[in-house]
């Protein structure tokens, strides 16, 4: 009698404990739920965005807020905890000028600031990932940004940050405040850039990025429209100019420089180095060219004409010991062809 008082007793208590075990399972997965829940509350021209985990496009997106709201928003907070921005989040809210993003943020999606009145926007360093067209903004003048993020172009027919037609992109100061990814430099169609003092690799100079010891030009923001190459500068890449963004519109990929001086420092001019990732080749229209240097070989020469399309008779009229017109043909001091067609080149360019 005693052991079988005793096998039920263990039975009973066996049967709680599993009941046990399984309200704890339940209770935690009920807490992991709750707490990915992500909540708003609009109040007096103020969207506050709380609770914890990813914003996904069910629990806020461009149809969220219905007409009527969207007008009232003119700022949006985004608290701690919140790890995502979806997509389209904050899309077409026009009167929308500040936003304050926290730290726990790592992914920002495509069309999230588009079409608002941010004039500056500060994204924490702790973001790896954004989607296209983020930051389509025509007021944005100031975007502060890591350098390293991953650029999510979701398959999308333009794939840029800021670019295309917005009117007063070349008023835009994109500064980078970690290490860049020189990739994401040709994501904007900015008027300058500004690069961390702690980057490794390279340093920003009159909106201009160059190598960290300022020999070598890389990149030139595409609304820049006076480009004066600092003394000191020994090589060119033409690829500084040629890193348009990938779109199937050809104004997209334009850049705005006009006129270009060559310090007397230069030496080279390169068209491999730092190549651009851009589909498509930046269309120049570059009108007036100061020649300062007597160092440049016909290669460097050629890369001009055939690269930045310049009209290999500027050159001759500035490099009258450097460069001859003979029989229709405009060659250079060592017996290079200028001419912009490399196919035809009786000297290769590269």
């Amino acid at each position: 009698m005693g052991k079988k008082n005793g096998t039920r007793l263990l039975m009973v208590m066996l049967f709680l404990l599993a009941g046990c075990m399984v309200f704890s399972v339940n209770a935690q997965a009920a807490r992991k739920k709750s707490s990915n829940k992500i909540k708003w509350k609009l109040n007096r021209g103020t969207l506050t965005i709380y609770g914890k985990g990813k914003m996904s496009r069910k629990s806020f997106n461009w149809g969220t807020l219905k007409k009527k709201q969207k007008k009232k928003v003119k700022k949006v907070i985004i608290k701690k905890g919140i790890t995502s921005i979806s997509d389209t989040a904050f899309r077409d809210m026009k009167n929308l000028k500040t936003v304050k993003i926290p730290s726990t943020v790592k992914k920002i999606g495509y069309e999230s600031f588009s079409r608002t009145a941010i004039k500056e926007l500060k994204i924490p360093s702790s973001v790896k990932k954004i989607g296209n067209q983020a930051f389509m903004i025509k007021k944005l003048r100031k975007l502060t940004l890591p350098g390293n993020f991953k650029f999510d172009p979701e398959d999308a027919d333009a794939c840029h940050l800021v670019g295309g037609d917005i009117p007063g992109d070349h008023k835009l100061t994109v500064t980078f405040t970690t290490k860049l990814n020189l990739e994401n430099a040709s994501l904007f169609t900015a008027g300058k850039y500004v690069l961390s003092k702690k980057d490794p690799a390279f340093c920003s100079v009159d909106g201009c990025i160059y190598t960290k010891d300022r020999k070598t030009l890389v990149r030139v923001p595409m609304r820049k429209k006076k480009l004066k190459i600092i003394e000191g500068c020994t090589e060119l890449c033409t690829h500084s100019l040629l890193h348009g963004i990938y779109s199937d519109a050809a104004f997209d990929a334009n850049c705005n420089v006009e006129e270009i001086e060559l310090p007397a420092s230069l030496t080279s001019v390169n068209s491999t180095r730092y190549p651009a990732f851009s589909y498509e080749r930046a269309i120049l229209n570059i009108k007036k060219v100061t020649i300062r240097t007597r160092q440049l070989d016909g290669k460097s020469l050629a890369a001009l004409v055939f690269d930045w399309n310049i009209d290999p008779k500027i050159l001759m009229e500035q490099l009258p010991d450097q460069i001859s017109y003979k029989d229709g043909k405009y060659v250079s001091k060592d017996g290079v062809w200028l001419k912009k067609d490399p196919y035809k080149q009786q000297t290769p360019l590269y």
